[in-house]
This record gives structure tokens, C-alpha cells and sequence, in this order.
């Protein structure tokens, strides 16, 4: 897959995260080997990690929908980059929040390539009614069950581009509404539900939810979508605006020839609101978010009193931590950085935890995730340099 001709020219989207197969002599810090071996190469910090680790917190609640403007932003990203694929005639086919990231700013990337198939790498076949398709009939190891649409699990000829589609309508829905899923079926089985309602042959105890979906053959006479009447009935206190209902409605067509194509995705009503050019509310939903990446960093230092501690700090500033002038120091922490409106957007709070030894506890106050992060990693630099005993 990635010695293909186009596979170069998918990467090229903002959206999606470059990769360069190399090969060469490496280094394995974790088995301390060496040798000559093929490896993956990616220009991309994608600092902020999986979408995934965003929505789905190892406290509770649990699971933590975004707000609909949020939601907008991420999947217009999301859809720009799965239709960019689509149209060089790649198709991804394990679209999950797993293999989404962002990058410091919460830019959404597309990853994880290895289920990839390209329409050269497909076949002609002749339906029923005389019509010619390019499918494939690839089955083994592709995709993540949850995410795959009914003519992926009844062994039949697909068209992987309907079954990109439908991953993406599953994602949104998480993303939208997934702490009413959760509330419906708990955490064991919260992120089966659509995997419930295309099951040929389900757990008797899950049989119901084949039902929720509406037949190929149902249709909305005013909106050309299928209703999902049931659908909707399970989840009463989720109230969507008109126009996301349409789009998810469209996501979740039972009948693939008439799902809803990417190019028609990135036209729908429900992107016509654009995003806001202030990004702030959007950095303080995502930074609400106890993320591995925005979690307080705590560091242990070795200090003869807790005003030292503190005096270390300013002494990392001034050596190049950031503007000498853009730190306040209170009798307990140090507040580092300006944001534009010339609050604080560091705080890094000094405790002691024994006789000559304390902790920085390093809370992230404003701005985006790769200015945080450049943060603490100038922060260990400046410590360590500062802490390192003179030769």
C-alpha cells in the first residue's frame, strides 16, 4: 500500500498524516537493536493524541460528547480529508476515533493506512439490474467491528467507499451523543450498538436493536433519507439540530448505493455554518478534557527550602524558558506566559514532599496543546541543565 503510485498524493492533505516508507540502518530503544529494516516515517506531531482518549475519559463521567460546534469543526476536517482519499480513489475502511488525531491546535488527522485498498487494486462486477461496480470482496482483518456497515458482515461484494461512509456516520454519532449510547447499554457494550443493528444473527438479548435502523426501502418522502424513527426513539433526550439528524440520517443509509457520498457530505447544510475564527472556546472545550497530553505534569526537584524552589523557577525563565517579563511569582507558584489578554497561561505550583524535596506541579491555564507541550519540554530542559552539577 504505501509503495503505491497515489499513495503519496493522499498524504499531501492537511487532514491526513503524511507517511514515508524508508529503509535504512535503526535503532529499537525498546529491544536495544540494530539493523537494517523498512520502517514508517511521518513528518506530523500529532501531539494531542487519539479523538478517542477525548470523548472516552478514564474518570467519570466516561464518556463526554462534544458541543455541536466542536463537533462541526472536527468533522469537517474529518470529511475534507476521507473525501480527498476518495477521490484519488483510496478508501481507508477502518475509519475509527482510534485512528484519529490531533495535532497541538486539535487539527484532526487521519491514520493507520493498513487496511487501505485502491480502485486499481479492485474488480468489475455486474449486479443484478445489468450496472457495472467496481468492489472488493476483502474481508479478513479489515476494519473494527462497531464500525462496520450491514454489507461488510453479510460476506458479499462491497463498495468500500458507502463503507467509509458509514464508519464516519457511527464516529459522529459517538462523538454527538455517545453518553447516550453509554447510558442505553453501559460501558461494556457502548461502542457495539451499531455493531447490534447490522448482526444477521445477533445475541438473542441484543436482538431488538436490528430493528432501529430503517429497511433499504424506507424513505422520507420530504427529505429523500431514511427516518430511523426507532433510532431516534431510543436516545429521548438527545435533541440534535434538524440539520445534523438529516446528515447522520444519511450516514446510516442501510442501502449503500444511495448512502450519501463524501463529495455531497462536505456540501450538506449542516457545514454550511462555518467555524468560528476564535478558536477559544473551542481550546477550553478541548483542554476541559483530562487527555495523557493535557493531564497537570508533576515534576520532583531536590531544593535546600521551598523559597529556592521557587527562585529555580524564575532562574529557568530568565535562561530562556520564556519572555523574562511574562512570569509572576506568588508565594506558593510561578505563572508563566501572556495570552492576548494578558492572563497567565502556565501555573506551576511548588509543594513540599519531604526535607529538601518538592514537586512542580505544572497546570495548563490557556492556549493551545503544542505551546503547552513546548512548555514543559523547555521546562525539564531548563531543570535539568539548572539541577546538573557543574564539571
Amino acid at each position: 500500500m504505501l509503495l503505491h503510485p497515489l499513495f503519496m498524493d493522499v498524504t499531501e492533505h492537511p487532514n491526513v498524516v503524511a507517511n514515508l516508507l524508508c529503509y535504512g540502518n535503526v535503532f529499537v530503544p525498546y529491544t536495544k537493536q540494530t539493523g537494517d529494516m523498512f520502517y514508517i516515517s511521518t513528518k506530523d506531531l500529532c501531539d494531542g493524541g487519539e479523538l478517542f482518549n477525548y470523548i472516552c475519559p478514564t474518570t467519570p463521567p466516561y464518556v463526554r460528547p462534544f458541543s455541536q460546534d466542536s463537533s462541526r469543526r472536527l468533522f469537517r476536517q474529518i470529511c475534507a480529508g476521507v473525501a480527498h482519499m476518495h477521490n484519488l480513489g483510496c478508501y481507508h475502511r477502518d475509519l475509527k476515533l482510534e485512528n484519529l488525531v490531533l495535532d497541538g491546535e486539535f487539527n484532526a488527522k487521519i491514520m493507520d493506512f493498513g487496511s487501505v485498498k485502491f480502485k486499481d487494486q479492485m474488480e468489475e462486477v455486474v449486479d443484478n439490474d445489468g450496472n457495472v461496480q467496481t468492489v472488493t470482496s476483502t474481508y479478513t482483518g479489515i476494519g473494527t467491528r462497531g464500525y462496520k456497515p450491514k454489507e461488510l458482515v453479510t460476506g458479499d461484494y462491497y463498495d468500500p467507499a458507502p463503507y467509509d461512509v458509514w464508519s464516519t456516520g457511527v464516529m459522529l454519532f459517538f462523538v454527538v451523543a455517545g453518553d447516550h449510547i453509554f447510558n442505553l447499554l453501559g460501558g461494556k457494550n457502548c461502542f457495539r450498538l451499531f455493531e447490534f443493528m447490522v448482526t444477521p444473527n445477533p445475541d438473542p438479548r441484543y436482538a431488538k436493536y436490528t430493528k432501529m435502523l430503517s429497511k433499504k426501502n424506507e424513505i422520507d418522502a420530504m427529505t429523500g433519507a431514511p427516518p430511523h424513527t426507532n433510532f431516534w426513539a431510543m436516545f429521548p433526550d438527545f435533541a440534535p439540530s434538524e440539520e445534523l439528524k438529516d446528515l447522520i440520517n444519511r450516514f446510516l443509509d442501510q442501502d449503500p448505493a444511495r448512502r450519501i457520498s463524501f463529495a455531497e457530505v462536505t456540501e450538506h447544510e449542516w457545514f454550511a455554518v462555518p467555524d468560528d475564527p476564535d478558536k477559544t472556546k473551542y481550546f477550553e472545550e478541548m483542554r476541559s478534557r483530562p487527555t495523557s497530553m493535557s493531564r497537570d505534569q508533576v515534576m520532583k526537584v531536590p531544593a535546600k527550602s521551598f523559597q529556592q524552589a521557587i527562585e529555580m523557577l524564575v532562574r529557568c525563565s530568565v535562561a530562556g524558558l520564556d519572555n523574562p517579563e511574562a512570569f509572576d511569582v506568588h508565594a506558593d507558584r510561578v505563572e508563566f506566559g501572556r495570552d492576548e489578554l494578558g492572563e497567565s497561561m502556565y501555573s506551576v505550583i511548588v509543594q513540599e514532599k519531604a526535607p529538601m524535596q518538592y514537586t512542580y506541579t505544572c497546570q495548563w491555564i490557556a492556549g493551545d496543546l503544542g505551546s503547552w507541550l513546548e512548555f514543559i519540554r523547555s521546562l525539564k530542559k531548563q531543570l535539568t541543565e539548572l539541577l546538573m552539577p557543574a564539571k
